[in-house]
């Protein structure tokens, strides 16, 4: 991994309100001399960009001086790679450039150690971890009350960065301080173990397992803080600005960890998911009411009431192509409504048959029953047809060039690489209009207001790492495992939000949980947690299939009826492979069965 990744920090000229321009100049630790002088003005960089690190992938906004050695910088985010990992290789969306570096691969299950979308998030990861490493080493024993505080937060971000390690790679190369030597390769049990104890009680007197050796690790001790976990440390939720991290994120954090423990460490914890995300919704005791404007160029303030963790992104200031820009641009043409921005055209990232047909009106109808219910109409009017907010999709609209009809099809999978955009709805959940461009019916107002947005290409959305219907769903499910009628309440509280037919209790069951998950947080990097959880990623319990799942397989090969014909596919793609390049490159580690 060493060879793989720049070591760098920024120095920051405004502390994280996000109000100002964040002037991230790079400042490289190999070619400068740590002195008295300088270390606070390092360790400020490094909080900024630990932060900006969510979103942006390098020294220069937009793009260049990349953080991590990469041949697309733009691959090379946390919030895109999370994207791909957990979306191209299931029912939630196609992505149409399926030449790019590994992605047929990653769409139809088959890759490899060295697939280049796996190296991109593993050095990622890796990146936030030695960021965070680097500045909880440098300040260490800081008795200063503000610095306690961002020390648990940077505690909580390495600690978000190796839970998707866990979740992504298993048992992976574990350091909590710089070093110069190899790290060991934690056993997965155990960084799940330590996730928790990071989190809340602190690692005194606990043990965790080299995965190699079954033995304790050698080279960790317990430093500073890290007695006691940092939930304690951290500001509670409004005691500050609503981009930095607080108690119910950490406590969101616990709750992803015990609703997947039973994948994690072989041992379920739904009672333990519960109680972690009921600390969240004590915080948050209502959804946003407009799932729309979580998405919208303003989400940051017109929905600020869902948001749990935010990361910023900013027109001006803070510019990528792995955070929002992507979200919006890849699923937009310019034959579609306008989005807020003029980056309008990548036409890469489209619906699936399977993802169409999990909404509303839409469940349990043939393809060709859905093409006749809703081919006519685009992603204001969706909503109400398929009788459920979260709809948004586009499969006609009227082409703003030129007035003529911009037709989708509804067919799925095309073999040929960068062809198909066209052959399902797009989505169109993300959009970098403000919630004041948009009438009462979420219809866009058609006046001459002045733009608010603060560049014409690059976008104001922010990302939500976490917000509060997590919470509702992941209690929801937990209360289900554990046979509780609350747990219909919890779920209906989400469908509620979006105007959709609440449940009965006849109607709890493991596929109607499995697939509210997929339509509150499709196109939010997370559904290939879910599948796996549930049984129906790989392996034998699989019952469903979808568009390209273990080759060229399509939805549907005639419009009466759908494909139910599953791939058997093995259990070993549950794990991403360690990259063979850093197996090779350190003696520690093992690679993951399979690879």
């Amino acid at each position: 991994m060493k060879n793989y990744m720049k070591i760098l920090v920024a120095a920051a000229a405004v502390t994280l309100t996000f109000s100002a321009c964040m002037d991230l100049e790079p400042l490289d630790p190999n070619k400068m001399q740590l002195t008295n002088e300088n270390q606070d003005q390092i360790v400020n960089g490094l909080y900024n960009k630990l932060y900006v690190s969510f979103v942006q992938t390098g020294q220069n906004g937009g793009g260049g001086d990349a953080d991590i050695i990469t041949n697309d910088e733009g691959y090379s985010g946390f919030f895109r790679t999370l994207c791909v990992l957990n979306e191209f290789p299931t029912d939630a969306g196609w992505w149409t450039w399926r030449g790019d570096d590994g992605c047929s691969e990653m769409l139809m299950i088959s890759w490899t150690a060295s697939n280049g979308f796996v190296s991109k998030l593993y050095n990622r990861l890796n990146y936030g971890v030695t960021m965070a490493n680097h500045f909880l080493d440098l300040t260490e024993g800081s008795n200063d009350a503000e610095m306690i505080h961002k020390r648990a937060e940077v505690r909580f971000i390495r600690a978000i960065n190796y839970y998707h390690l866990l979740d992504m790679f298993g048992n992976v190369p574990f350091t909590a301080t710089i070093s110069t030597a190899n790290p060991e390769q934690i056993d997965r049990a155990s960084l799940y173990n330590w996730l928790v104890d990071e989190i809340e009680g602190g690692h005194s007197g606990k043990t965790y397992l080299n995965h190699k050796t079954g033995q304790a690790l050698a080279s960790y001790k317990v430093t500073g803080d890290a007695d006691h976990g940092f939930l304690d440390d951290l500001y509670d939720h409004g005691q500050t600005t609503i981009y930095r991290v607080t108690k119910p994120a950490a406590n969101m954090l616990l709750a992803r960890l015990y609703l997947n423990a039973e994948i994690y460490k072989g041992e379920a914890e739904w009672a333990k998911a519960e109680e972690a995300a009921s600390r969240v919704i004590e915080k948050y005791p209502t959804l946003h009411p407009v799932y729309a404007q979580i998405f919208m160029g303003d989400n940051d303030k017109a929905a600020a009431d869902e948001m749990v963790f935010l990361a910023a992104v900013d027109g001006e200031n803070i510019r990528s192509y792995a955070g929002s820009q992507y979200t919006i641009a890849s699923c937009r043409n310019s034959k579609m409504n306008g989005v807020g921005t003029s980056d309008n055209n990548w036409g890469c990232w489209r619906s699936s048959p399977e993802l169409i047909a999990k909404f509303g009106n839409f469940q349990g109808k043939t393809p060709a029953e859905i093409i006749a219910l809703g081919s006519a109409y685009d992603e204001f009017d969706m909503p109400a047809i398929a009788g459920d907010d979260r709809a948004m999709f586009s499969a006609t609209n009227i082409n703003p060039a030129d007035g003529t009809s911009n037709e989708k099809h509804f067919a799925g999978i095309v073999p040929a690489n960068g062809d198909g955009f066209d052959s399902c709805w797009a989505i169109c959940k993300w959009t970098n209009l403000y919630s004041t461009e948009f009438d009462a019916t979420l219809h866009p107002l058609n006046d001459d207001h002045a733009a608010p947005q603060h560049d014409s290409k690059w976008v104001d959305a922010d990302v939500p790492i976490m917000r509060a219907a997590e919470a509702y769903l992941t209690r929801a499910e937990a209360r289900f495992r554990q046979n509780k009628a609350e747990a219909l309440d919890d779920i209906n509280v989400v469908r509620n939000r979006a105007h959709a037919t609440p449940y009965t209790a006849a109607d709890l069951n493991e596929d109607n949980i499995l697939d509210e998950w997929l339509r509150e947080f499709y196109h939010e990097g997370r559904r290939r947690i879910d599948l796996i959880r549930f049984g129906q990623f790989v392996g034998d319990k699989v019952t469903r299939t979808w568009e390209g799942r273990g080759g060229n397989v399509k939805s549907y090969d005639t419009p009466d009826a759908w494909n139910t014909t599953v791939v058997a596919l093995d259990s070993h793609y549950t794990l991403y492979p360690i990259p063979e390049t850093d197996v090779v490159a350190n003696e520690n580690v093992i690679q993951n069965e399979g690879y």
